[in-house]
């Protein structure tokens, strides 16, 4: 029985993926987020589409994933330093003005690291075209609020597909403990795995000890 076999792995500290492509971006996301006892079980994503958003708030359900409520000092934050145009919900739809006003960015994780309950934090950046000015500094940004809060942020690029990543963007990503996660949907599907591991950790180590003899 399938559902068996899920509860059994679960309680070993297994985590099960459902196709390749979410396999590989769970090694992704293992292989550099920080390890962070107190994380919580949602997640805040900030997307530079309104459409990307709408995308990753569907995946997230599906994967039963828990958007981060806002708390209304986080949304007035967040309203302040928005176009009007923009969306103050979770996903944060940054629209095409992040692109254009280097400052929003930061703006808007100023207001969600005041968020109690330690979410985890979605942002897209593209690593596509290679020398992509705004998008290296999409990265530096992540890295520099990364290293600053010692948080669990993930950066995710909205499609999988296209010619080669600039390393530069990835680089500066992984040297923070930033994992870089490709396809909205592998991306947002992936993310339950950090609520898992997260729980796994919390247990007694000596019931995780008493789970692999």
């Amino acid at each position: 029985n399938s559902d068996i076999l899920a509860a059994f792995l679960r309680r070993c500290g297994i985590l099960q993926a459902a196709t390749h492509d979410e396999l590989v971006e769970a090694v992704e996301l293992f292989a550099n987020a920080p390890r962070d006892d107190t994380i919580g079980r949602d997640v805040i994503v900030i997307s530079g589409s309104g459409g990307g958003a709408a995308v990753a708030a569907d995946m997230l359900d599906d994967a039963g994933v828990a958007l981060a409520p806002l708390q209304p000092a986080t949304r007035e934050a967040i309203e302040a330093a928005m176009p009007e145009f923009g969306s103050v919900t979770n996903p944060i739809d940054a629209t095409g003005a992040m692109y254009d006003d280097a400052a929003l960015l930061p703006k808007l994780f100023d207001a969600i690291l005041t968020e109690p309950g330690r979410p985890a934090i979605a942002a897209s950046v593209s690593a596509r075209p290679v020398g992509n000015k705004h998008m290296r500094h999409f990265a530096e940004t992540m890295a520099g609020v990364a290293r600053a809060s010692g948080r669990t942020i993930v950066a995710y690029q909205y499609s999988p597909l296209g010619g080669p990543l600039d390393t530069e963007v990835i680089r500066t990503l992984h040297g923070a403990q930033v994992p870089f996660l490709l396809g909205t949907s592998n991306a947002m599907r992936a993310l339950r795995f950090i609520a898992q591991r997260g729980e796994y950790w919390s247990r007694p180590s000596g019931a995780r000890s008493e789970e692999h003899t």
